[in-house]
Parts: C-alpha cells; structure tokens; sequence
C-alpha cells in the first residue's frame, strides 16, 4: 500500500465490500461524476442490485420504500455539490420513521471548496441531527485506514444495534483525480461484529372478555411475526 494515501478504486471496493457484509442488497444511484469510483464499484457488483435515477429526491425516496419494506440498509449514491441538498426531505423522512438508509455522498478535496470550483459546498455534517452518525472521508489523509474502520460503529447505528434508534446514516467521500485510478492497494476490514439482542420479558394481562391489539406502523418483520403469535394466543 502507499504511505502517502489509499487509492478511490481500493477505497470505494473497501467501502462497498464491507456495505454487503452488513446485508445491503440495494443502491440507487444518480449520475454524477465525482461519485465514479463508487459507481464503478456498485454496477460491476453482481451481488448489490443497482437502479439508477436521473433525479436524486427521488432516488432517495425510491431508496427509502425498498429499505421500508426490506428493513435493510439501502445505500443512497450522489455526486458533489447541490445534488447532496435534494437528499434532505428523504433524510428526515427517514430519520422520523427509523428507516436504515445509507446516504454516500461523493465530494471535492477540502483544498477546492470555497474557491468557486463547480459543484462545490460545505457538506460536513449536512444533514445535522436528522442523521444518526457521520463521517467525513478523506483517502488523501493519512489515517485513511483507521477511518474505514470506523465504519462499523456507523452501520451499526444505522441498524440500530448501539443502543441506538435505527435510522439514515451520512459518509462524505472526498475523492481527488484522476477519479478511477489503478487501486493496487488493499485495506482490511477489521469488522466488530454486534448481534442483534432481543430482551424477554413476562407480564400479566388483566381479565378480559375480547381482546383488542392497537398498533402503529411496523416496519420489523419480526416484531410482526411476535404480534400475530401473541394475538393467536390471546
């Protein structure tokens, strides 16, 4: 590996590789060209299932109906610049109602912004508290490796496993041209695996004659499954 950075090619497979350990099947994609690396990764990816849309709302609406009725993690890939703004209303839709989305928005190196580069803004913790972690990534920086490897605590605060509510997460990714290059170096994924924990307890119901079970939305299959078996069993 060089010393000095990680290539986009080695960074985006990095990225990606470790998205599908996680269970993530489905990207939506709008067109772009800082996002190349990435998008490369993705539709050469026989394993993630790719859609493309021209528009990034509804990109990131479509994305949201799939990670709604999955309740997996879908990634959400956008270019620099204003394309980043058109996310916010399916972020916070997101946020509201505990949906994983994974929102990867590709940037310009810190040295363009604020200098009138085309499609260049501030896109640091956009989103703010409407997602449940950030991270800003930097493959020039030269503690490229140990970032990666804080992806895991993000995944596993999309899915809601640091004791935390589920929800859309954000990756920033900057990447420098030229934006495919060679990728001959490898990082590995030192992932710390969290298993889902599901806490048992007992309670007693009072007498009654008819049973009547309230629900808002659901959106864990499991959580439906466990109300039918209790409904039966009532």
């Amino acid at each position: 590996m060089c010393n000095k950075y990680l290539s986009n090619t080695a960074t985006a497979s990095f990225i990606i590789d470790m998205l599908y350990q996680y269970g993530v099947k489905y990207a939506c994609i709008s067109p772009g060209s800082r996002n190349t690396p990435l998008t490369n990764k993705l539709i050469t990816e026989s394993k993630i299932h790719c859609f493309s849309h021209i528009d990034e709302r509804s990109c990131a609406y479509f994305g949201l109906g799939i990670a709604k009725t999955s309740n997996n993690p879908v990634i959400i890939l956008t270019t620099s610049g204003t394309a980043t703004a058109n996310l916010f209303p399916a972020v916070i839709e997101a946020s509201i109602n505990k949906i994983p989305l994974i929102f990867i928005t590709a940037d310009r190196p810190k040295r363009l912004i604020n200098t009138g580069d085309s499609q260049t803004i501030d896109q640091v913790n956009l989103f703010g508290s409407h997602v449940r972690n950030f991270i800003d990534i930097n493959p020039q920086n030269k503690l490229i490796k140990k970032q990666l490897n804080q992806m895991d605590s993000l995944m596993n605060d999309c899915k809601g496993l640091n004791k935390k509510i589920p929800g859309p997460i954000h990756m920033n990714i900057r990447f420098e041209e030229p934006l495919l290059d060679e990728g001959k170096d490898t990082i590995r994924n030192k992932r710390k695996i969290v298993k889902e924990k599901i806490i048992k307890t007992t309670f007693k119901l009072p007498k009654f004659k008819n049973a009547l079970i309230v629900l808002g939305p659901q959106n864990s299959q499991k959580e439906i499954k466990y109300i039918i078996a209790f409904s039966k069993k009532i």
